[in-house]
């Protein structure tokens, strides 16, 4: 793990957006570690290089890195991904991250996972529709609240989640209905 720091440590001493790719591409081996905390060390590591660089190129570099994660089982890496997914396209986002952490987000709305899935729902629910209110685009917009609306409607779904993602889906139309 003290690898892994180093890395973020390297890239974030610099703005040279090709360290920072160069950092990331270094953190997919310990990314697709079998032990959970090195796992959640690399997440961690990418989150910090991303906020470091507020680079559109970087933010899509480190949403590829946190898509495997979030497309696993493994709610324990899931949630800490969902969150880097959160803080990258806040920090750096351009239309094109926004879309493309919307697509990493449809595997954690369909979970259906029993230990830890509700949470797992509901910070996905949580990430799309900051990314819908986020996006300056009325398409990426409407991805995101079309994606909320689909899973509002999932039959399989607590009644608590399917609430959250219609009122988030309706925020958003909100939002392009004021525009």
């Amino acid at each position: 793990m003290p690898a892994v720091y180093a890395i973020a440590e390297i890239a974030n001493s610099t703005s040279d957006a090709q360290v920072k790719l160069k950092a990331l591409a270094t953190l997919r081996e310990p990314m697709q570690a079998a032990q959970l905390p090195i796992r959640n060390a690399a997440i961690d590591a990418v989150n910090s290089i991303v906020r470091s660089g507020k680079n559109s190129d970087v933010v899509s570099a480190a949403l590829s890195l946190l898509g495997e994660p979030v497309r696993s089982g493994n709610n324990g890496v899931r949630i800490p991904a969902i969150n880097a997914i959160m803080r990258a396209v806040e920090y750096a986002g351009s239309e094109r991250n926004h879309n493309e952490a919307l697509d990493l987000l449809v595997a954690p709305l369909n979970s259906m996972a029993a230990i830890g899935g509700m949470e797992v729902r509901m910070m996905a629910v949580v990430a799309v529709e900051r990314i819908g209110l986020q996006a300056s685009e009325i398409a990426t917009k409407s991805k995101a609240m079309g994606l909320l609306q689909s899973y509002a409607s999932k039959g399989s779904w607590e009644p608590e989640a399917k609430r959250r993602a219609q009122e988030a889906a309706t925020r958003i139309q909100n939002s392009i209905q004021q525009r």
